[in-house]
């Protein structure tokens, strides 16, 4: 099916097409442009209409040649998370959840969107895990609303941790289990896959923007400044005598204590099985020492996922993407759904 991914970022709008060329995944169309100020955030029909100018402007300029689209919903607005139950069919166990959610939901039912998946089933210990999502109607309205503004048919609402593991279980190894980091910029989404499963999953709202405003306040900084030598220097000791390393440090290890606690209790729960790698997506991936830092305090290698690794790209074309393809993680794995 000709369909392309859309990842409405609160800094950035990502917009990737991948198409099957003789038999290989192949890049065709993909690009960013910059989220309005207000973007996704506000209700006011003119910052709505903004995003729409902006998405509409951002499949002009690179020629997407269909109008229908799978989206992301953002992690931090979304409540997802894997459940163990016993063995049970689809009927039951949609009965089931409909009369259980509650105890696993922390939104009235009645003003959610309930979805779910089966991921694995193990007949030894007739227990089933299973993915629920939740996620509020106010939300898939809003973005519904807005993609049917641009012209566009929507397949599907997912969101980014789930995009982005889709893509990453298409490029490990069946038999290793990771944990995937999406470092966004409002939150920080987690999941741990084993054999390309779900096994958890799981967000906090610590990302990217609170960086940058913990730097601006520290050094006394402006937020474009902020930002900036956030890039530059990021969670290097050496640099600029380490200041933005010491005023970002502490929630980067608010974020290392949430990897601790999810790694922990997946070894709890699996103590045959040992978590690989560290996989790390999102515009935060790209923080100058993150990969190292994560290495280092826990003791996992930590790397900066490739989205494109084992895609066929036409490097010529996309050279002035090739340096950002982390910040298209969730896109691309929006396009590849229904490949």
């Amino acid at each position: 099916m000709d369909v392309f991914g859309l990842d409405l970022g609160t800094s950035l709008i990502k917009a990737v097409q991948l198409k099957q060329i003789k038999g290989k995944v192949t890049l065709v169309e993909a690009g960013s442009i910059s989220t309005p100020p207000k973007g996704l955030i506000s209700d006011s029909p003119l910052d709505q209409e903004a995003v729409i100018q902006a998405v509409k402007k951002l499949l002009s300029e690179t020629k997407i040649s269909t109008d229908k689209v799978n989206a992301a919903l953002p992690d931090s607005k979304v409540f997802s998370r894997v459940i163990e139950l016993p063995i049970l069919s689809d009927q039951e166990l949609k009965d089931a959840l409909q009369w259980e959610a509650e105890q696993y939901i922390p939104f009235p039912l009645e003003e959610v969107n309930l979805d779910f998946s089966t991921i694995s089933k193990n007949e030894e210990t007739k227990k089933m895990q299973v993915l629920i999502v939740a996620a509020p109607i106010r939300l898939v309205t809003k973005y519904t609303g807005i993609l049917k503004s641009i012209g566009l048919f929507t397949l599907a609402l997912e969101t980014e941790i789930i995009a982005v593991s889709r893509l990453i279980s298409t490029q490990i190894s069946s038999d290793k289990t990771v944990m995937v980091i999406n470092l966004g910029s409002n939150s920080t989404a987690f999941s741990i896959l084993k054999k390309g499963s779900f096994s958890f999953v799981g967000s906090i709202s610590n990302g990217g923007k609170a960086l940058t405003r913990t730097v601006a306040h520290e050094l006394g900084f402006d937020i474009e400044r902020a930002e900036e030598y956030k890039k530059t220097y990021g969670l290097e000791e050496e640099n600029l005598e380490g200041k933005v390393l010491t005023a970002i440090k502490p929630l980067i290890d608010k974020i290392v204590q949430e990897i601790r606690k999810a790694t922990s209790f997946y070894r709890q729960e699996n103590p045959h099985d040992q978590i690989s790698n560290l996989i790390l997506t999102g515009g935060t991936a790209y923080l100058p020492g993150i990969a190292s830092y994560l290495t280092q305090n826990l003791e996992i290698e930590t790397q900066i996922n490739n989205p494109w690794a084992g895609i066929v790209v036409d490097e010529k074309k996309f050279a002035h993407l090739m340096g950002e393809s982390v910040l298209f993680a969730a896109a691309t794995g929006l396009a590849l759904r229904d490949l």
